[in-house]
């Protein structure tokens, strides 16, 4: 399966910037994803 990491040195349109606003938002979104998680169990 290709995770992220593999995929993200391919993507050579996107600015070194935003892709560090990408991951600060998918690491915050899994977080949330995880406390949610949490609170079902």
């Amino acid at each position: 399966m290709t995770t992220w990491n593999d995929m993200k040195h391919n993507l050579t349109s996107i600015k070194p910037d935003e892709m560090t606003a990408i991951e600060s938002l998918a690491y915050l979104h899994a977080q949330r994803v995880n406390k949610a998680s949490l609170r079902l169990n």
